[in-house]
């Protein structure tokens, strides 16, 4: 019964985190965002999947859970959008939808394998698949600041014939 409470909080908190990170990769650029929504969505994690106590409020962990994954996931389309040249963007769009799916099928296979029931209807293993959801999000940072400084010299090098060509593309 409180499940639909639960996923229109979630879907409220995506709607603000979605909205506000934008608006503030926008004004004070994505890298400091990645890195700090990332250290709280992994905490969040842990404590919602590992050391969660019955007397938390779900609904409140959930939708700041909700809130800063969507979040996260506007930054990182803040970053993501400035890859690809512009005569390069339908390509590219097409190659992030393959790697997005192929990433979210293997992150299901891997969860289906890992976790199990007992005869209460608890889930067993949800700590080891918190866990890795944890690394993979500390990762993110990582990965994305080296993504962002290589994005940085490019676009601060002198110009190339690719890049004018990409600029005649673009008019």
């Amino acid at each position: 019964e409180k499940l639909g409470l639960r996923w229109m909080a979630g879907g409220i908190g995506g709607l603000l985190g979605g909205n506000l990170f934008g608006r503030l990769a926008d004004r004070f650029g994505p890298e400091r965002l990645i890195w700090i929504t990332s250290l709280i969505a992994a905490g969040n994690i842990w404590l919602m999947f590992i050391h969660y106590l019955p007397s938390w409020p779900l609904i409140p962990v959930f939708s700041l859970f909700v809130f800063l994954n969507v979040g996260r996931t506007a930054v990182f389309g803040a970053v993501i959008s400035r890859v690809p040249l512009t005569y390069e963007r339908g390509r590219f769009n097409s190659l992030m939808l393959v790697v997005s799916s192929a990433g979210m099928a293997a992150g299901a296979f891997l969860s289906s394998a890992m976790l199990s029931e007992t005869p209460t209807g608890a889930l067993v293993h949800m700590d080891s698949l918190a866990l890795i959801a944890i690394v993979v999000t500390l990762a993110t940072p990582i990965l994305v600041s080296v993504l962002y400084r290589r994005i940085r010299r490019r676009e601060a090098a002198p110009p190339t014939v690719t890049r004018a060509l990409s600029a005649d593309f673009a008019e």
